[in-house]
């Protein structure tokens, strides 16, 4: 369920003048549709969701919720030029989960520019959302421009350590970099805030991080550490220029775990 579906069950009416955003929750049949396509999105069919927030949209075409739950499916279905022009018009009122939605689909839908600019002036104007500052370093990242989304994701663990992202994205960043080690950190991090599938593909990133740390330093000389994996099983050896047991320790659980089916 998306951020914003949480107002299903917690907002209120009110009138709301033209123009203007209506935050409040929908009622009766609109609120069973926008239930509806919620539970189809996440079983995994966006577009079909679409179909049932169209209807919606319809008649509450300024309501916070509709614009939300249509955006991310339209994003999700393929279709982030139809969450750019729903959203537009509200740019100046949305909070920052959906600002930072609208930010992604025209990043999504090649505006990359405006994409940076509008997550930039969210940033300002929410400076403690860690998902604007994840948003702004992905746009960033796919620009190739690694050391600018690099200080926005880090910036975005200061603002927020409890948004997960930052630290999954600065993980993928540093790890094939010439200080690797932080990655360690960063990734075990992400994987406490965010149990699941995406710790599992982290998770793999510093398994593969370490299996190559290891091989490279066998392969200079630096290091006599000797890494072996067999029936779930780990055996490790250092010579006496080699790795700290502490490191050695925190391979061990990390390869261990890593073998568990």
């Amino acid at each position: 369920m998306q951020i914003l579906s949480l107002l299903l069950f917690t907002g209120c009416s009110h009138p709301v003048p033209p123009g203007q955003l209506d935050t409040s929750s929908p009622k009766g049949r609109d609120r069973a549709a926008i239930k509806r396509a919620i539970d189809i999105e996440d079983a995994g069919d966006p577009a079909k969701a679409v179909k049932i927030l169209e209807g919606v949209y319809q008649h509450l075409p300024n309501n916070l919720i509709v614009l939300h739950e249509l955006a991310m499916a339209s994003r999700q279905s393929g279709h982030p030029e139809r969450a750019v022009e729903i959203l537009a018009p509200y740019a100046d009122q949305l909070p920052s989960d959906t600002l930072a939605q609208y930010g992604s689909a025209l990043d999504d839908a090649g505006q990359s520019a405006r994409a940076e600019e509008v997550l930039a002036a969210g940033i300002q104007k929410y400076p403690i959302s860690g998902l604007l500052y994840s948003e702004l370093g992905t746009t960033l990242l796919r620009q190739e421009r690694y050391g600018e989304a690099f200080d926005y994701y880090l910036k975005g663990m200061n603002a927020e350590p409890s948004w997960p992202s930052n630290y999954l994205h600065a993980t993928e960043i540093v790890v094939d970099s010439d200080k690797p080690g932080m990655a360690l950190i960063w990734g075990e991090t992400f994987c406490l805030l965010e149990p699941g599938p995406r710790c599992d593909r982290i998770g793999k990133v510093m398994t593969d991080f370490l299996e190559k740390a290891v091989t490279s330093s066998e392969e200079n000389g630096k290091l006599t550490a000797q890494v072996h994996l067999s029936n779930g099983q780990l055996m490790m050896t250092a010579g006496p220029e080699g790795m700290s047991m502490g490191f050695l320790g925190m391979l061990e659980m990390r390869f261990t775990l890593a073998a568990i089916p």
